[in-house]
């Protein structure tokens, strides 16, 4: 069986806190400027405006994945 869904830290947290984790998370998977551009893609979004040229991540981001799941 698997563990709880959420652990009690993470239910107590606020919104601005969980999405403080969020980022921090996509900023460390993606590197800074793959972040920057992730940002820049949302803001686009928001105000109606195509996302702009995507890159892929820097592969020192895919090989930490690796590590990660293996």
């Amino acid at each position: 069986r698997l563990g709880p869904r959420f652990y009690d830290w993470q239910i107590a947290q606020t919104a601005e806190e969980s999405w403080r984790e969020c980022h921090l998370h996509a900023r460390n998977l993606l590197g800074e400027a793959g972040y920057q551009r992730l940002l820049a893609d949302i803001e686009a979004e928001r105000s109606g405006a195509p996302p702009g040229p995507g890159a892929p991540p820097p592969a020192s981001a895919a090989a930490g994945q690796l590590r990660m799941f293996a």
